[in-house]
């Protein structure tokens, strides 16, 4: 094993994680991170005012896929009465 593989295996546990060891002396900048109560201070926002049924974007995707289908239903509707108004129509 070359002396760059054998630094890396050393790194490493069997297990594919780094080894403790060598985490107790890391330094990590999280200043670019959010904290857990700066994201749920964005996700409140995010949410807003909208209801328990519309807080996910399956709920609010499923609504709109609804009231689609709703203003198709509607229009098919509008059409057929005035074709209806138009052959009863003297």
């Amino acid at each position: 094993m070359s002396s760059l593989a054998r630094k890396l295996a050393d790194l490493i546990d069997s297990g594919g994680d780094v080894k403790q060891a060598h985490l107790d002396h890391a330094v990590v900048d999280l200043t670019g991170y959010y904290t857990k109560t700066q994201v749920d201070s964005i996700m409140t926002a995010l949410k807003g005012t909208a209801t328990a049924d519309f807080d996910t974007l399956g709920e609010i995707e499923t609504e709109v896929t609804n009231s689609e289908i709703g203003i198709v239903n509607n229009a098919a509707a509008i059409i057929a009465a005035q074709d209806a108004i138009i052959s009863n129509h003297p």
